[in-house]
C-alpha cells in the first residue's frame, strides 16, 4: 500500500511541478510580449508620426518665390489631439502669400539642432528621418527663403544656449553657402513647460539673444522673428507644447508678415 501510495504522490508532484513551470513560461512569454510592444511602440513613435509631415502649396505659376518651411514638429504641424492632425503653419502662409510663392514644409518631430545638423545630408528613409536633411533639400531644388524653427526639443533635452545657437548658425551659414537669399529665424514659441520653468526660458531667451547677435552681423542675410503669440490655452493643443489649427494660424501670419516686410519685392 505504501509504495502504491508513494508512486500516487511522486505522479501528483510531477504534474504540479509540470503546471508550474508551464505558468511560468507563459507569464515570461506575456512579459517579454508586453516589453516588445512597449519597445516599439515607444521607438515608433517619432517614425510613424511624421511620415506625412510634408506639405507643399499648389497656389504658384510663374515666377514665384520659393520658399522652405524647415524644423522640428512645429513645422510638421503636429497636432496630436486635434481634429485637424498635422496642420503645418505653411498652409496659412500660403493663403496670406497668394500665387507669388511657392512653399513647402519639411517637419521633422522630436529632432534637436544637433540632429538637424548632423543630419543634414542625410536621404529620406521614411523611418527615423522622414525627410530629406536640410543639405540635400537645398542640393536637390533651389529656394529663395528659408524658414527655420527649431530648438524646442534641445530646451527638453536640458541642453544649452550656446549649444542651441551654434548648431542652427551652421544651419543658417549652410543656407548662405547654397545660394539662399533670405533666412527668417523664428523664436522659440511658448510652452507649457517655458510657463512654468523659469530657468529653461531664460534658456530660451537666452537662444534668442544669439539669434539676434547672428543677425546683426548678417548684412540683412538672416531675419530674426519674434513670436506676436505667447503661452495661451486657446491656441495650444491639449499637451501644451504643439499649437492647435488656431495657434498654428497664428504661426503662419506671424512668418507671412516678415516675408512681406523683408522680402523685396521683386522677388515677389
Amino acid at each position: 500500500m505504501s509504495s502504491v501510495a508513494f508512486t500516487n504522490s511522486g505522479e501528483n508532484s510531477g504534474k504540479n511541478l509540470c503546471k508550474l513551470f508551464a505558468a511560468v513560461a507563459a507569464i515570461s512569454a506575456i512579459t517579454v510580449a508586453i516589453a516588445s510592444y512597449n519597445f516599439v511602440r515607444v521607438t515608433t513613435q517619432r517614425a510613424v508620426g511624421p511620415a506625412a509631415t510634408v506639405y507643399l502649396s499648389t497656389m504658384a505659376t510663374g515666377n514665384v518665390t520659393r520658399i522652405l518651411c524647415f524644423g522640428d514638429s512645429l513645422t510638421a504641424g503636429t497636432n496630436p489631439n486635434g481634429r485637424g492632425g498635422n496642420y503645418p503653419y505653411a498652409k496659412k502662409l500660403t493663403e496670406l502669400l497668394g500665387p507669388s510663392a511657392e512653399v513647402r514644409a519639411t517637419g521633422f518631430p522630436g529632432w534637436t539642432t544637433k540632429e538637424m545638423r548632423d543630419g543634414i545630408n542625410f536621404p529620406a528613409s521614411g523611418w527615423g528621418t522622414p525627410h530629406d536633411g536640410l543639405g540635400l533639400q537645398l542640393k536637390k531644388s533651389p529656394y529663395d527663403v528659408v524658414v527655420i524653427l527649431a530648438g524646442t526639443n534641445d530646451l527638453g533635452r536640458g541642453s544649452e544656449p550656446e549649444e542651441i545657437g551654434d548648431n542652427l548658425g551652421f544651419l543658417y551659414d549652410l543656407c548662405k553657402e547654397r545660394g539662399v537669399s533670405k533666412v527668417f529665424a523664428l523664436a522659440i514659441p511658448d510652452s507649457r513647460f517655458l510657463a512654468g520653468n523659469d530657468r529653461v526660458r531664460q534658456k530660451r531667451d537666452k537662444v534668442g539673444e544669439w539669434i539676434r547677435r547672428y543677425e546683426s552681423e548678417s548684412s540683412g542675410f538672416l531675419s530674426f522673428v519674434p513670436l506676436s503669440f505667447s503661452w495661451d490655452q486657446k491656441i495650444y493643443d491639449r499637451d501644451g507644447l504643439h499649437l492647435n489649427v488656431a495657434g498654428y494660424d497664428k504661426l503662419g501670419e506671424d512668418v507671412a508678415a516678415a516675408v512681406k516686410k523683408y522680402v523685396p519685392k521683386a522677388m515677389m
